[in-house]
């Protein structure tokens, strides 16, 4: 399960080639608002261009996802086309409100992920059905900015205007049996202590990894959903303790009672630790979701 998702705009060959390179876990090749109205077909001919390329070298060494244009939008159907003919693992269905609109991609593309993307208030009311409307929906995204303009809030570096939205696109993804979504941009460059305490807010609510608009922010994401030492060696030891119980139960360790479920949550941080050791990511950790 990955854990960075970097936008790059689709019209510009030396952003699509600084993403690919970057250390980011997928590129999201943007035709949607990261693109000019009149410049749409260049940035789908740039796009084509730069992923046929990729492939006859053999270095399309990460996943590709396409952000395509509304369903309602003329461009709509191109989009489509090209996520088809260039064989990318997804694609990224933006102002996502229903089920109908999902339907429309699911035939258009047949064999690429649909990542429903949540930005207005009519779109998180319908996630249950937004949830299931393909079984090849593995999990949404939220897109905090458009969210607050729709709702007439403004967006805040604090949260507060989409926190209910947050709770409940994860819960109904939950419920759903989807993967945990994927956080929204935070649309401030250089704000890193505010960046990493929006990540960790993001994480604690229950989602599981971040689109970013901007590189220097891949490290960003990894710190928020890095695990502290101290609460990794709690883990070890609460790991240890209960399961040298006979029957299992119940038990304290510094004041804290380990149950089944505490249990649960400690193991599965101890496999995000053997992932690092390993020489990999904490987001190649799935936590238990589908």
């Amino acid at each position: 399960m990955s854990l960075v998702y970097l936008f790059t705009p689709g019209d510009s060959r030396i952003k699509l080639e600084k993403a690919a390179g970057s250390d980011t876990d997928v590129v999201i090749i943007d035709l949607e608002d990261g693109v000019s109205a009149a410049d749409k077909t260049f940035a789908r001919q740039q796009t084509y261009a730069f992923l046929e390329e990729k492939r006859r070298e053999a270095s399309r060494n990460k996943p590709f996802v396409i952000r395509c244009n509304p369903a309602n939008s003329p461009h709509f159907a191109e989009d489509m086309r090209l996520v088809r003919e260039c064989g990318v693992v997804g694609v990224m269905i933006p102002k996502c409100e229903g089920a109908e609109e999902l339907r429309a991609a699911n035939e258009a593309a047949p064999l690429a992920e649909l990542i429903p993307l949540i930005e207005s208030a009519r779109g998180v009311q319908q996630m249950e059905e937004i949830g299931t409307a393909s079984d090849r929906i593995g999990k949404v995204a939220f897109g905090a900015v458009d969210f607050a303009l729709d709702i007439g809030a403004g967006w805040s570096e604090s949260g507060e205007e989409r926190l209910y939205a947050m709770g409940r696109i994860v819960l109904l993804s939950r419920v759903a049996g989807l993967e945990p979504p994927i956080d929204a941009v935070f649309p401030l460059l250089d704000a890193k202590e505010s960046f990493i305490k929006d990540a960790k807010l993001g994480k604690q609510v229950g989602f599981y990894g971040k689109m970013i608009i901007h590189p220097r922010h891949i490290e960003w994401v990894r710190d928020a959903y890095q695990i502290p030492k101290e609460e990794l060696e709690w883990c070890r030891n609460a790991v240890r303790l209960y399961e040298s119980m006979p029957s299992g139960g119940s038990v304290k360790l510094d004041g804290k009672l380990i149950d089944m479920p505490v249990y649960v949550n400690a193991k599965r941080r101890l496999g995000a630790l053997t992932v690092q050791q390993e020489g990999g990511t904490v987001g190649e950790v799935s936590p238990e979701g589908k």
